[in-house]
């Protein structure tokens, strides 16, 4: 199961995603595509990513759940094998940290600060924006590796926000001479 988070707007790059699935079924039969999201401010492009899962015969491998509430994404994120964001441009993607708070590892273009989030082969993989050979392997690489669920999870914890927030509150501190002795 891949799973993505997100608008459905063009940058997200669900249509990246849908265009590797004939070939990944050729090694993953089951495979299942879990798309996440709703229209946005940016737009909405189902209707697209509909025609397109139709054009190359997948329609049965992609499922629109359309838009959740935070509470019930844990469920489709846990479920999923691979988190996957092909995008244009992000900057600190929450949504990655989201998925890997499941224990689900995250395959991401190398866009905004998608390689500052997924730093170690442990927890994910960084593949060149716009690159089809390049995402497939990343997807099928995901797919056929044993992760290490409980290390993933560790990895959100550290950077939870209260987490995060309190470190750059030392540094300010630091900088500004106001820690304690």
């Amino acid at each position: 199961v891949l799973i993505t988070v997100g608008g459905l707007v063009k940058r997200k790059g669900f249509h990246r995603v849908i265009a590797c699935i004939p070939e990944l079924l050729q090694s993953f039969p089951k495979l299942v595509y879990l798309i996440v999201g709703g229209a946005s401010a940016e737009g909405n492009i189902e209707s697209q990513l509909r025609e397109q899962a139709q054009s190359l015969g997948v329609t049965e491998h992609v499922r629109f759940l359309g838009s959740l509430p935070p509470k019930k994404l844990s469920v489709p994120l846990s479920s999923a094998d691979v988190f996957v964001l092909s995008t244009a441009n992000e900057g600190w993607a929450n949504v990655i940290l989201e998925s890997m708070a499941c224990g689900t590892p995250v395959i991401a273009s190398d866009v905004g600060g998608n390689s500052e989030v997924i730093n170690s082969p442990i927890i994910g993989e960084i593949f060149p924006f716009d690159d089809h050979k390049a995402l497939l392997a990343s997807l099928k690489n995901g797919l056929n590796k044993s992760w290490d669920r409980q290390a993933i999870v560790a990895y959100a914890a550290e950077n939870h926000w209260d987490t995060r927030m309190a470190k750059l509150m030392d540094i300010y501190h630091d900088l500004l001479g106001l820690k304690e002795q």
